[in-house]
């Protein structure tokens, strides 16, 4: 089906488009796909497309369409390539975000860290507030037990609509008041699992999590003033995992805004779960008003039968350097990557 699929984009960009009109268009998208609801939502973006502008923009409008599914099902053959967590090149970034500023945080700086080779595989987002314009719902909502937030699936075209870089937002309104506090995680590749774990207390956020093949990534955000609740959100995290027969061999890291120091949470957690898990930081200045270091990582494994757990070789690293923006956040980006 991808080939075909493919073939089809290629057959639309060869076609001479002052001739193009309704029943040429409809003929292009007779597809032999067996799934039907599948066929059927491209035709009828098509038809809207017609209906409300000119055939030129509605075959540009289906390039786009035919583009992000054949990049969506692409994506979930790409998730092969991935055999451990540390293949993944992942970060965490606090952006303060705001309705009127996050567009420009989105559109700039979010995309210059997936651009290029050294570009993230998946990054975990505190404080999002609100979407870019141009990330279209893929219609995937997930609802969870514990929390009223529901969770939303998003597609992102990074690139053009003939080069394509498409990524996938999982997006959750933590924040019902000022739509700021919000938690996303986007992805190169579509989540097989979708997870939000309810707050550990009844002041804190829940946690916002994806699973690609035995590997999951966590966006978490602890409370302001010390962190209070760090401690809480790793040790349900690991519970979790501990509880669920099916993925209790799981790779997971949690990614975010601890709000306290490594070396304090640390200290916090019990025996076990130290053999389990490993602090991923460089001890870096994080947030610049309070010259703290806030954002990091930890990588954990849940299964008992191994202790201590065979853990990955990950290693951290401020991302300001390599920005050609103002990041405008109070907070730098830290990317987490394979140790070389």
């Amino acid at each position: 089906m991808r080939v075909s699929l493919f073939n089809k984009i290629v057959k639309l960009n060869s076609i001479n488009n002052s001739n193009i009109n309704k029943n040429s268009l409809n003929k292009i998208v007779k597809f032999n796909i067996s799934n039907r609801a599948f066929k059927l939502d491209i035709l009828n973006s098509l038809n809207r497309a017609i209906r409300l502008i000119n055939p030129l923009k509605a075959l540009k409008s289906l390039r786009l369409n035919l583009l992000s599914k054949f990049f969506l099902i692409l994506g979930f053959s790409f998730t092969l390539s991935h055999a451990v967590i540390d293949d993944f090149k992942t970060a965490t970034w606090n952006m303060q975000g705001s309705s009127a500023s996050s567009e420009a945080k989105w559109s700039v700086s979010i995309r210059q860290m997936f651009s290029g080779a050294s570009g993230v595989d998946i990054l975990a987002v505190q404080e999002a507030g609100t979407l870019p314009q141009t990330a279209r719902a893929t219609g995937r909502t997930f609802d969870f037990n514990g929390t009223s937030v529901q969770v939303s699936e998003h597609i992102w075209n990074l690139g053009t609509s003939l080069r394509p870089s498409f990524v996938y937002i999982y997006y959750a309104p933590t924040d019902a008041g000022a739509n700021r506090v919000n938690l996303a995680l986007v992805s190169r590749t579509p989540a097989d699992e979708v997870f939000l774990l309810p707050p550990p207390t009844t002041a804190s956020r829940p946690m916002l999590g994806i699973r690609i093949n035995n590997d999951a990534f966590f966006s978490i955000h602890a409370l302001a003033n010390g962190g209070a609740d760090a401690s809480a959100i790793v040790h349900n995290i690991d519970l979790f995992f501990q509880g669920s027969p099916t993925l209790a061999s799981t790779n997971w890291i949690i990614m975010g805004d601890f709000n306290r120091e490594p070396g304090e949470l640390l200290s916090s957690f019990e025996l076990a779960l130290r053999l389990r898990t490993r602090i991923i930081t460089n001890s870096a200045i994080t947030q610049v008003s309070a010259r703290r270091t806030l954002d990091y990582a930890i990588v954990g494994n849940s299964n008992r039968a191994i202790v201590p757990a065979p853990l990955p070789s990950i290693t951290a690293s401020t991302f300001f350097g390599g920005f050609r923006t103002h990041l405008a956040s109070d907070h730098f980006p830290v990317t987490f990557r394979r140790f070389q």
